[in-house]
């Protein structure tokens, strides 16, 4: 799915008027906090005691 697509949709199905700039800074947030969760020093430790 494109930003574009992304867009439309969150306007159409969701009411929701958001610019392509804001959708893609949200998803770019959301892939650095799930690296930084991922590989978190603290979810590394608990991962190797398992």
């Amino acid at each position: 799915m494109t930003l574009n697509n992304l867009q439309s949709w969150l306007e159409q199905e969701q009411a929701v008027s958001v610019s392509i700039s804001a959708i893609a800074k949200f998803i770019r947030y959301q892939l650095v906090y799930r690296y930084k969760k991922r590989w978190s020093p603290v979810n590394s430790s608990a991962r190797m005691s398992l």
